[in-house]
């Protein structure tokens, strides 16, 4: 199911954050299904629609519009998840970095400069 992975470095040290590229039909199971899903990775309980909605952020890739979410637990600073959602036509393209809170605000900028670089491949 994945189209990519990379293995983005922790701060030098010998860990890495895992960053995947995924295409799921339709909705691929709908945002609040995957953000609790999300949140269960992580140790965290489930969360209401509206609490999911007030920490979801927008951005614009070439294909369009996405939405993201970090998801940590702050008891856990080992698991914490960066996900974005890309519906596009009857796909949702899905890009999530796995890793320690660290290693993720230490990528933050890759992984949103990621998320905005997907685009179509040109018709040949």
């Amino acid at each position: 199911m994945r189209l990519a992975s990379f293995a983005v470095p922790d701060s030098g040290k010998k860990t890495y954050a895992d960053t995947s590229i995924v295409m799921l039909k339709g909705t691929g199971g709908g945002l609040v299904a995957n953000v609790n899903r999300w949140r269960n990775q992580v140790g965290l309980e489930p969360a209401s629609k509206n609490a999911i909605l007030k920490h979801i952020k927008t951005g614009k890739s070439k294909l369009g519009n996405f939405q993201w979410i970090k998801i940590k637990n702050a008891k856990k600073p080992q698991k914490a998840i960066f996900v974005s959602v890309l519906p596009v036509e009857n796909v949702t393209i899905f890009v999530k970095m796995t890793g320690s809170i660290n290693a993720l605000e230490m990528n933050k900028k890759k992984f949103l400069a990621l998320c905005k670089s997907l685009r179509a491949s040109p018709e040949k």
